[in-house]
């Protein structure tokens, strides 16, 4: 077996580390940390993927494995974050239901960049369900700023986290309360 057999699988199976947290929402400096590999590396084997991906059905079926695999663990994540919402709410931890709230927005946004940058939007079906995904997140930021009305610290929390994960400003407001004059 010459070296060029054996580089293959190798470099195959590095091709399918990268691309699986590419596609699960990490940037190429996380991967790259986390597979002990340069940058520079990292954006070859994607771009490499991508064309080999475009002209072989291999890869394209096993694209589509991945990226159902990944929508799964979304799916997976967005549930649990819900139910311990739900527990919570239950039993008075507005914290603990804020940190599961902001969880299940965070998870359904980047479960629709991953579906967009895999292309599958392409899919009407799914398009809707990509809708109805971030119509799902702009209701949960609601609910937390809702819910968040009544606590200045989580309030000003909630609003840190919301703005980091949309990359957008979010006002707070804030409310002074008036003491009545008792001398007047």
């Amino acid at each position: 077996m010459s070296g060029s057999e054996v580089a293959l699988p190798e470099h195959m199976d590095l091709m399918d580390k990268v691309m699986e947290q590419y596609f699960t929402g990490s940037n190429p400096n996380a991967i790259a940390k986390s597979l002990g590999m340069k940058r520079a590396k990292v954006l070859d084997i994607i771009d490499e993927w991508k064309v080999f991906a475009v002209n072989n059905k291999a890869i394209s079926d096993r694209a589509r494995e991945v990226v159902s695999t990944a929508d799964n663990h979304f799916g997976m994540i967005i549930t649990e974050a819900w139910e311990a919402a739900e527990r919570s709410k239950e039993g008075f931890e507005t914290r603990n239901q804020l940190n599961a709230l902001s969880l299940a927005a965070s998870t359904e946004e980047k479960r629709v960049k991953m579906l967009k940058d895999a292309g599958v939007l392409d899919n009407l079906e799914l398009a809707a369900q990509i809708a109805e995904t971030e119509a799902n997140a702009e209701a949960l930021i609601n609910i937390l700023k809702d819910v968040t009305s009544k606590c200045d610290q989580c309030r000003e929390e909630v609003a840190r986290r919301i703005s980091k994960l949309t990359g957008q400003a979010v006002p707070i407001t804030v409310v002074q309360e008036m003491k009545p004059d008792v001398y007047s």
